[in-house]
């Protein structure tokens, strides 16, 4: 007879053995059987945290691999994630102390750390959580994404974005993936406030009470985008941080829509540094631009790349390559030209193109850093702006021009203000605006020409026009002379005087803000000595 028990006793507890690196769980709420460190009592004080998503390396769980809570080095809960079992979101039980039993178990206003048993390779992997919430009683957190990695530190993590974007065009990249990068997906945030959206081969269009469809249908990582908005707004996406030394950028000769993979800004040189010398020739972003030169490196008005813009990069051979992020981040303050009147929201334009040039007045080259170059459209529309940059090469002054457009074959004039002495001075060369159109660089800009003499009495064409409120305009006086200028209504009625009284023969410029005036058809009437008269017609749309 006792033979015979101690086979009863030796057969069950063959058949109720766990298996290697799991331990007999006597809390009748878990598996029989559960991985060694995630053993733990049982507690009439719990919480239960859902995660949408668990990852290792990147992967989902598996149906027999845990995950556990611990308060320090204490278990406090576990779960064996199987998905299909939890019916599609599985939560850890979160237990807190409740008798001697569970001494050390979450107290209020405690946060719990998490870790992976991985169970084909019988591991433990600490694990991160998109978002962390304090412990309370009956608390039931849902958080996004519980993650980790076998090897210890992640080369991915998961972030949340937040992208700015602005009414008009803008040039951005994602440098998050998760697992729907459809349109649908990544765009959900602006909604009814998106219009368009286009690679560099598709596009598609956004449609109320259906969503965006077109021949574009998922965001990469590796491209620009550019997105047309209605109104203000932001991109709002989670998902893992790139491998950034594993994100190649496939190229082609010619042009290329690329996105910027790192999670921070870094210099140019140092960023594009594992692009072959030689194969790239020019970049630009929807503010700057520089060009490849072998004896400097990238230069120009793009001194860093930034994440969540998109940029094009023109390359003269087909090249593989990854963005270096192996030094310190340098943020480079922009050169700001602080003029109410030189404002441009680059954002109301699809297109851009640049002009590197070298500015002459009287023949003799610009070598000051007192000068503006401004370039104008047919409508008198401010299209670029930029001051004068050293250019190391040679020791010269270039002015690295970005105009914008929406239109090809566009006329652009130009105009250089003297900021010490408060002058505008107009350029003699006129240019057609083409998308992407490249002129000149630091070794060869484009000679621009002027000249400080003015031999006639003159009056500027009004800028901007439209205008809302403000509207400036030059006046051009050969010698010292009584100049009467008057703005008036459609009506003929005389709604305030601008000036009236002697000036100095050279350029003068002013400017009316009709902030206190209705929207119309206006009139500046410009007399000079008493004989000389000139009538410029202004729209004021508000």
């Amino acid at each position: 007879m006792f033979k015979i028990v101690i086979y009863i006793l030796i057969l069950f507890a063959t058949i109720y053995s766990c298996p290697e690196g799991y331990v007999d769980s006597a809390n009748t709420s878990q598996e029989n059987c559960v991985p060694e460190l995630f053993y733990h009592n049982s507690s009439t004080q719990q919480a239960a945290y859902f995660f949408n998503e668990v990852y290792v390396d990147g992967s989902l769980l598996e149906p027999d691999d845990w995950v556990g809570a611990f308060n320090g080095n204490i278990c406090v809960g576990s779960r064996k994630w199987d998905v299909d079992e939890c019916n599609g979101i599985c939560d850890v039980p979160v237990l807190g102390q409740d008798s001697q039993l569970t001494q050390g178990y979450m107290a209020n206003g405690v946060v719990p750390t998490f870790k992976i048993f991985k169970s084909s390779s019988l591991t433990y992997v600490d694990a991160n959580p998109s978002q962390n919430y304090p412990w309370s009683n009956f608390s039931t957190p849902i958080i996004d994404v519980l993650y980790g990695c076998e090897n210890g530190e992640c080369s991915q993590h998961y972030i949340n974005t937040n992208i700015s974007l602005y009414s008009g065009w803008n040039w951005i990249s994602l440098n998050v993936i998760n697992d729907d990068m459809s349109l649908n997906s990544v765009l959900t945030s602006i909604d009814g406030n998106g219009q368009f959206i286009k690679s560099q081969e598709y596009y598609a269009d956004y449609y109320d009470d259906f969503g965006w469809f077109g021949s574009l249908n998922e965001i990469d990582n590796v491209s620009m985008y550019k997105l047309q908005m209605y109104g203000d707004d932001n991109i709002n996406v989670s998902g893992f941080s790139l491998d950034v030394s594993n994100a190649f950028l496939n190229l082609s000769s010619g042009w290329n829509w690329i996105g910027y993979t790192p999670q921070n800004s870094y210099d140019i040189n140092t960023v594009l540094s594992n692009i072959p010398i030689g194969s790239a020739e020019f970049i630009k972003s929807q503010y700057y631009y520089s060009d490849f030169y072998e004896e400097l490196g990238w230069f120009g008005s793009l001194e860093q790349l930034d994440p969540y813009l998109g940029y094009l990069l023109k390359v003269n051979e087909d090249i593989n390559f990854t963005y270096n992020e192996n030094v310190l981040n340098r943020f480079i303050p922009n050169n700001i030209i602080n003029r109410n009147d030189f404002e441009i929201n680059v954002h109301d334009f699809e297109y851009n193109g640049v002009i590197t040039s070298a500015v002459y007045i009287d023949e003799n080259r610009i070598e000051t850093y007192d000068y503006v170059l401004l370039a104008y459209n047919e409508n008198d529309t401010l299209v670029g702006k930029v001051e004068a940059l050293y250019f190391p090469i040679d020791g010269e002054l270039i002015f690295p021009l970005m105009v914008y457009g929406n239109n090809n074959e566009e006329n652009l004039h130009f105009k250089i203000y003297n900021k010490k002495d408060d002058l505008y001075i107009d350029i003699d060369q006129r240019f057609i605006f083409k998308n992407d159109m490249i002129l000149g660089n630091g070794n060869n800009p484009i000679k621009m020409e002027t000249s400080s003499v003015i031999i006639e009495h003159s009056i500027g064409k009004p800028y901007p026009n439209p205008f809302n409120p403000i509207v400036s305009f030059d006046l051009n006086l050969i010698s010292d002379s009584y100049a009467d200028v008057r703005i008036y209504n459609i009506a003929g009625q005389e709604v305030s005087i601008i000036h009236s009284g002697i000036l100095k023969g050279s350029k003068h410029s002013f400017n009316w803000n009709a902030s206190d005036h209705p929207s119309g058809v206006y009139f500046i009437n410009t007399v000079i000595n008493q004989n000389i008269s000139t009538v410029s017609k202004i729209l004021l749309i508000k």
